[in-house]
């Protein structure tokens, strides 16, 4: 992935526009954020990058999660994610290990 590409700077440009004209209280992001396919190395740096109009504007968001991401757990997303966004962010991630485990649970 490269920050310099034409689908990048068009992607970023789009979301910038969007977010100077609609100015909202919350961001709900329903999947990936970054194309876990498209990334040769460092997730975490490209979903920081992908995540920097968000965050400079200190918009809270929920982030519902998106594809598994190789050699990541939901437990890993959820850090790297919370290491971004910090008290804005509100991740899926999480929400799938409490399902998880409600499952394992007998609540008869």
């Amino acid at each position: 992935m490269n920050n310099d590409s034409e689908d990048y700077l068009q992607t970023i440009s789009l979301m910038e526009a969007v977010l100077n004209k609609e100015s909202p209280d919350l961001i709900v992001l329903t999947g990936d954020v970054v194309d876990p396919k498209a990334i040769d190395d460092d997730y975490s740096y490209h979903f920081s990058s992908a995540m920097e109009l968000i965050k400079a504007r200190d918009i809270p968001y929920v982030w519902t999660g998106g594809s598994p991401i190789e050699g990541k757990t939901n437990y890993d997303l959820h850090e790297i994610d919370y290491s971004i966004g910090h008290s804005l962010s509100f991740t899926g991630y999480v929400w799938d290990q409490h399902v998880i485990h409600k499952k394992t649970k007998n609540y008869d």
